[in-house]
């Protein structure tokens, strides 16, 4: 089995402290090795969960996958409905406010979509995601309360909407993928 950050990929170690606290957040949780055919901690079907070690943003990456009920485009905040499914997050309400990862790629409504958890994400432009093509190196970027699907530099200040914490950017072009719990106002 690969290593990382020294522990073993299996249901202890690492990874049975990502699945425990994954659990908690995304009820149908699959923890597996993309290095391996094997399901290694696997609870039920639904959101599928799994460590990356490669990738150009480097170091680890946890990413999940679920059905999309929105089209969305590389970057973009996505939220867990009840439903199971993810769709565009926005700060401004409980429902829209359950953020679970960044949209890896541009993917139309109703396949699986897979998003990062935690972990470097690499865009060339990120404008679909911020309006601007670059990254503000070193700012903290929230989830939009204006608009669905977007990171921002400034976090709400209105009462009733939610303060997220998505990640901070460590080049003009990576954002280290952090999410924070929110807060309501």
């Amino acid at each position: 089995m690969p290593l990382i950050g020294g522990s073993s990929i299996a249901g202890t170690g690492l990874a049975g402290s990502i699945a425990n606290a994954m659990r908690a957040v995304f009820p149908n949780f699959t923890l597996t090795d993309p290095n391996s055919p094997v399901s290694i901690d696997s609870i039920s079907e639904g959101i599928a969960t799994y460590i990356n070690t490669g990738g150009s943003g480097g170091g680890i990456v946890i990413e999940g996958t679920a059905e999309t009920d929105d089209s969305v485009l590389a970057g973009q905040v996505l939220t867990l409905k009840n439903t199971g499914h993810v769709g565009l997050a926005k700060a401004d309400n409980m429902a829209t406010a359950n953020v679970c990862g960044l949209a890896e790629i541009n993917i139309s409504a109703t396949l699986p979509c897979t998003f990062v958890i935690d972990g470097n994400v690499v865009l060339a432009d990120w404008t679909n995601v911020v309006g601007t093509p670059n990254l503000v190196v070193g700012a903290t970027y929230y989830v939009s309360n204006i608009t669905a699907g977007h990171l921002t530099t400034i976090a709400p200040t209105i009462v009733g909407q939610y303060v997220i914490i998505v990640g901070q950017a460590i080049t003009n072009l990576v954002l280290a993928v952090e999410i924070s719990q929110r807060i309501l106002l």
